[in-house]
């Protein structure tokens, strides 16, 4: 979850960044396609994967070990880019520090980060770095093959747009792709069927590659794409963390990926391929994600975009289901887990979930106001006694410290408004955490709710539009074809 950058870093500096604590200008998504170019001599591999952060703080290890898991995981050959590239450092791990507590209590106030890790060397083998310039021409060289399907997978952070077509991934170098930028490339190069998985906040807004420059009043793209996604295009997704123990990471990547080996995330053997072909598929690996994830994703696919698409998101509430094995899987497994009996039961627990959660962010709001004011009566007291804090790489930066420094410390110990600030910031802090802890727990439910939607708007379509209906089919088809 994106914290909103606060302080005279983002202010003097000017200091752009998804993350808050970068220190390279965030590119505005492009609605240009890049050039079609020559990335690499494997011009036709079966995989693409990509990710890792914008910037080292948003490189976590658990974005790392997903990639190596995809990397062991697909068949055939592939071309990985990853963070900043072969032979870096740059990927951020849990680590407890010892800091100069003046250091600590400056950086918490202008600058709140995570400050309890260390930095160590890749361990990814990867073609070249993750930046959109390589990325997008990979994507565009490897999609003019003609020999099979490509597969994208991408593993790292996104940001939500005011539509889906605005959605972004961010890039190394804190760059960004967006739909646009996706879909208009392979508007103009591809030549086989592609299919991505996505576990970024926001991902399932790339679901609408599936239309002209990704924009769904241009109506759907002529070749064949399809893909799953960590999330719905306004929805944040899990699996960033930087702690070490690959036993405690939760997300979409790690049970999607383990589901298509047919085993969950502890290497059991399990149940996935529904179909009983043989093979797993993208369908089942991400309905088996479904069901597994403890984590507040909530994902979804590019065939359950064109069915709301097509039906603007609506079915009658007791309208016929169709029989749809993969949502009917998730809906038996999930009523067992969340302990419920009915699609109705969740719903009525969904919506007084989802009425706290509004009540904390309205709350939320009220209280970051509170907390930006007297954030800026604290920075104002302080900068005005000692204004070389206002840029930490000023000749006068470290002499002002050195010579102050008891001063300083005694200012942050006995002020009242730095005291008041100190007590509104853990409240918020703290309302923060039971607003995600709410969103966990809402997780399971939504995906019931919309897993019974899709098997009522699969129903009206089927009966009411037979041509949109075979789209729909041939995108399902897409999704269900095995990788293996």
């Amino acid at each position: 979850m994106n914290k909103p950058v606060k302080g005279y870093l983002a202010a003097v500096l000017v200091v752009a960044s998804i993350s808050g604590g970068a220190f390279w200008a965030l590119r505005t998504p492009s609605s240009t396609p890049p050039a079609t170019t020559t990335a690499s001599s494997n011009d036709s591999p079966d995989w693409i994967i990509a990710g890792g952060g914008g910037t080292p703080d948003q490189n976590q290890i658990s974005i790392e070990d997903d990639i190596l898991l995809a990397q062991r995981t697909f068949p055939g050959e592939g071309v990985t880019l990853f963070a900043g590239g072969p032979a870096t450092q740059g990927v951020q791990v849990s680590a407890a520090r010892k800091q100069d507590p003046l250091f600590q209590k400056l950086g918490d106030l202008f600058l709140p980060a995570n400050r309890d890790t260390k930095f160590q060397a890749v361990r990814v083998v990867s073609a070249k770095s993750a930046t959109r310039k390589n990325i997008l021409e990979y994507l565009s060289q490897a999609a003019q093959a003609e020999n099979g399907d490509l597969l994208f997978y991408f593993a790292g952070h996104g940001d939500m747009g005011p539509t889906p077509s605005d959605n972004i991934v961010s890039t190394w170098g804190n760059d960004v792709i967006s739909v646009r930028d996706v879909a208009s490339t392979l508007d103009t190069t591809q030549q086989r069927p592609v299919k991505f998985a996505m576990t970024s906040c926001f991902s399932g807004g790339f679901a609408d590659f599936i239309f002209v420059d990704g924009e769904s009043e241009k109506g759907l793209a002529t070749q064949l794409r399809c893909g799953v996604f960590a999330s719905p295009w306004d929805l944040e997704a899990g699996g960033c963390d930087p702690d070490p123990v690959r036993g405690n990471h939760e997300g979409f990547g790690i049970h999607f990926l383990n589901a298509l080996s047919g085993v969950d995330r502890d290497g059991n053997k399990i149940a996935v391929d529904i179909n009983t072909d043989g093979a797993v598929s993208l369908l089942e690996a991400y309905t088996q994600a479904r069901i597994a994830s403890k984590s507040l994703d909530v994902p979804t696919s590019t065939s359950e975009r064109f069915l709301r698409y097509k039906l603007d998101g609506s079915a009658p509430a007791n309208a016929e289901l169709l029989e749809l094995p993969e949502e009917e899987r998730v809906i038996a497994e999930l009523l067992k887990s969340v302990k419920m009996n009915s699609v109705e039961e969740v719903a009525d627990e969904y919506a007084l979930l989802r009425l706290q959660y509004s009540e904390l962010q309205d709350k939320a709001e009220i209280s970051a106001a509170e907390e930006t004011t007297i954030y800026r009566e604290v920075a104002g007291q302080i900068f005005s006694k000692w204004p070389a804090l206002s840029d930490p790489w000023h000749p006068d930066f470290r002499d002002t410290l050195d010579k102050s420094r008891d001063e300083i410390l005694g200012f942050l110990e006995h002020d009242p408004s730095y005291k008041n600030y100190l007590i509104i910031s853990q409240r918020n802090i703290e309302a923060a955490n039971a607003a995600a802890e709410i969103q966990v727990q809402s997780a399971p439910l939504e995906r019931i709710i919309r897993a019974h939607e899709t098997m009522r708007l699969a129903a009206q379509l089927k009966a009411n539009d037979p041509e949109s209906w075979k789209i729909f089919e041939g995108i399902r088809a897409c999704e269900a074809e095995p990788i293996r």
